[in-house]
């Protein structure tokens, strides 16, 4: 009888466990004037809480496999001792609390990548002093600096743009002023892959199988007959355009490409997830439409998106997916907005919900990064 008893009782705490869980919360980095991880319930799209005490601007965040941790960087000016730092975060957004903090270098470009097993982070580090630049490898559990790959001084400290690790855990590394470096990760040799003067230094993301980088293009907007986005092999700097292929009555394309997110949807086999590409407009355009895309139809030889879906204003140009991929959070500067990504029929994303000022109208702010995290105890306590 008492074995019954326990095992009831076990199956009634699992069942309280269940019913604890939070809703998926989003955490979002906001740069001035609020300089904070802000915390959004995204069921209700009300904040939370927020995490000051950051430093200047956090920027990029990249989260491990399970989002049971979180890395974003940040900066802290020079006043009077106190020398401009870079420093890098790790955030549990379980318990929502900052777990440590490391100073990498002086502030430089805020960028961040995280390798596949989640092991190692990858941060810019400058030392004017020395005039030492490169690519510092965290431990992703202590921050401790376990190797650096050194970057010419004078053709990369002063323009370093971004990183991104490739599926394969190949770290890509922009800016530079003769090419893109792409860094193996083991040996932690760099490749020099030089680049066409019409290539810019934002990385957007990996096609399918992460053979290829995604780059943007040169231009203040794109057409029917330009994405703006080019494709660039990673073994061999091959390049290739990537196309629209669009239905007939599609929105006119409009604004620049900024960013790229791969979601697996209920909607979408398991080995081709749905791939989105957020617009930003140039200024007076209005609001761009959402590129979208099946994961195979980014992979050679058809490299095209096949879909935009116009969600009206505000213009949208960061994305943060779930984990099971029915749910999302848009942000442009200063406004957030849910949306739906398994909304039915054709369109693959949909509005769910208005849109929620962070700050009030004419206040700028910058609105850099969002991750989806589903907590595992409605207290934050795992």
């Amino acid at each position: 009888m008492d074995f019954f008893r326990r095992c009831l009782a076990a199956l009634l705490l699992l069942g309280a466990l269940d019913a604890a869980r939070a809703d998926e919360l989003a955490f979002v980095t906001a740069q001035s004037p609020i300089h904070a991880l802000l915390i959004y319930d995204v069921a209700t799209m009300t904040e939370r809480q927020r995490i000051t005490g950051l430093g200047i601007d956090p920027t990029r965040m990249v989260g491990n496999a399970d989002r049971s941790r979180l890395y974003l960087v940040s900066r802290v000016n020079a006043s009077g001792t106190q020398p401009a730092e870079m420093r890098v975060h790790v955030v549990n957004p379980w318990q929502r609390r900052v777990l440590r903090t490391a100073v990498v270098g002086e502030a430089t470009g805020r960028a961040i990548g995280i390798s596949p097993d989640g092991s190692r982070l990858y941060v810019w580090k400058l030392v004017s002093a020395t005039q030492t630049f490169g690519v510092a490898v965290l431990d992703a559990a202590t921050l401790a600096e376990v190797g650096f790959v050194p970057l010419p001084w004078t053709m990369c400290a002063t323009v370093a743009r971004d990183l991104a690790v490739a599926p394969d855990g190949r770290i890509v590394a922009s800016g530079c002023g003769d090419g893109l470096r792409v860094i193996d990760p083991v040996s932690l040799a760099p490749l020099t892959l030089p680049l066409d003067a019409d290539l810019l230094n934002d990385v957007l993301g990996f096609t399918t199988g992460g053979m290829e980088v995604l780059m943007r293009r040169n231009g203040t907007n794109a057409t029917v007959s330009n994405t703006l986005l080019a494709a660039i092999d990673l073994a061999t700097g091959v390049r290739h355009n990537v196309t629209f292929a669009l239905p007939v009555g599609s929105p006119t394309p409009v604004g620049v490409p900024i960013r790229m997110v791969r979601v697996r949807r209920p909607a979408d086999d398991e080995e081709n997830p749905t791939v989105f590409v957020t617009y930003s407009p140039p200024t007076g355009a209005g609001s761009p439409a959402i590129a979208s895309t099946s994961s195979n139809s980014m992979t050679p030889p058809d490299r095209r998106l096949t879909r935009l879906t116009s969600l009206g204003t505000p213009s949208a140009t960061i994305l943060g997916a779930s984990f099971d991929g029915r749910v999302g959070v848009l942000a442009n500067n200063r406004v957030l907005r849910r949306v739906d990504l398994d909304p039915g029929g054709s369109e693959p994303i949909a509005p769910s919900g208005d849109p929620v000022e962070v700050t009030p109208t004419g206040t700028p702010l910058g609105l850099s990064d969002i991750v989806l995290v589903r907590p595992l105890l409605e207290d934050g306590f795992e």
